[in-house]
C-alpha cells in the first residue's frame, strides 16, 4: 500500500508539483516575445537613467558654486595659496577654469607676479595644460615671457621642457618674445633652455636682431655661439646688426673674443 502526503484539497504533492510549474517557467511561459523585448528594454532604459544620474551627480559635485570661483580671483591676486588651496583641492578644475573673461587663476597669478602661489598651481596642471593657448593667444611660458618673470618660467619648463617651442598664436617663441621686448634676464634664461634647432632660420636671424636692438650684446654673441651660421647671411639688415655688435667689444668681452666672430663673419 502506498504512503503518499496528500494536499488538505486532496492533491498529493507530486501532483501539484506536475501542475505547478515554478516562477521562472510561469514568466518564461506567459510571457510573449513582444512583451520580452519590451521588459528588457525597460530595464536597459532605468540602468541607463541611473548610470546618467549617477554621473550627473559626481559631474555636478565636482563643480565650485559661484561664491567658490569668486574666492579665487582675490586669493591669486594677492598669492593667498591657503585661501585658494581648500577650493583647488576640492574642485581641480577650477585651476583651468577662466575666473575673469580673458584669464585662468594661472594667468592672474602671473600678472600678480605671486612666484610661490604660481609654484603651487603648476604642480596641478598636467603638461597639456601648460601647453593650452589662452584667449589672447599666449602660452603660459609666452605670458611669463611677456611678463619677464623668470622664476615662474623655471617652474613651468621644469615640468615641460617642450614649452619654449610652443609659439603664441602670432608664431613667436618665447625666446623671441622677451628678445623683442628687451627682458634681458627672461631672454638670457630663455636662450639657454631653448633647442634652437627647433626655431626656424629666420626666427633665429630676428632673434638676433632683437638683442642686438635692445642692446643685449652678451645674449647677441651666445645666439652666435649657439648658431655661428646666422653670421654668414648677406642680407642688408643682418649686416648692419653685426656691425653694431662689432663695435662694442667691451661689452661682449673683449677684443680676443670679438676677433674670432669678425674673421668668422669676413666683414672686419
Amino acid at each position: 500500500m502506498s504512503h503518499r502526503m496528500s494536499h488538505p484539497h486532496g492533491a498529493s504533492f507530486e501532483n501539484i508539483d506536475q501542475q505547478a510549474p515554478s516562477s521562472v517557467e510561469s514568466i518564461t511561459a506567459d510571457t510573449s516575445p513582444h512583451m520580452a523585448l519590451v521588459i528588457k528594454s525597460e530595464t536597459s532604459r532605468h540602468v541607463a537613467e541611473e548610470n546618467q544620474n549617477q554621473t550627473y551627480k559626481c559631474e555636478t559635485s565636482k563643480r565650485p558654486t559661484r561664491s567658490e570661483y569668486l574666492e579665487l580671483y582675490p586669493a591669486a591676486l594677492e598669492g593667498n595659496w591657503d585661501k585658494a588651496k581648500r577650493v583647488v583641492e576640492e574642485y581641480p578644475e577650477a585651476i583651468r577654469d577662466s575666473i575673469t573673461e580673458t584669464r585662468d587663476v594661472l594667468h592672474i597669478a602671473f600678472a600678480s607676479k605671486h612666484t610661490s602661489f604660481v609654484k603651487e598651481v603648476v604642480r596641478f596642471l598636467t603638461d597639456e595644460d601648460l601647453e593650452r593657448i589662452n584667449v589672447n593667444g599666449d602660452t603660459a611660458l609666452c605670458f611669463a615671457a611677456k611678463l619677464g618673470t623668470v622664476k615662474i618660467a623655471k617652474e613651468m619648463v621644469k615640468k615641460n621642457n617642450r614649452l619654449p617651442l610652443i609659439r603664441s598664436s602670432e608664431e613667436r617663441s618665447p625666446l623671441h618674445i622677451a628678445a623683442k621686448l628687451g627682458s634681458r634676464d627672461m631672454t638670457s634664461y630663455l636662450c639657454d633652455v631653448t633647442p634652437f634647432e627647433g626655431l626656424s632660420p629666420d626666427e633665429r636671424i630676428e632673434i638676433l636682431m632683437a638683442t642686438i636692438t635692445n642692446d643685449m650684446y652678451d645674449i647677441a654673441l651666445k645666439i652666435l655661439e649657439k648658431d655661428a651660421t646666422l653670421g654668414t647671411k648677406k642680407d642688408k639688415k643682418t649686416i648692419a646688426a653685426l656691425r653694431e655688435l662689432a663695435k662694442k667689444p667691451l661689452v661682449i668681452g673683449g677684443k680676443s673674443r670679438l676677433s674670432l666672430w669678425e674673421r668668422c663673419f669676413n666683414f672686419g
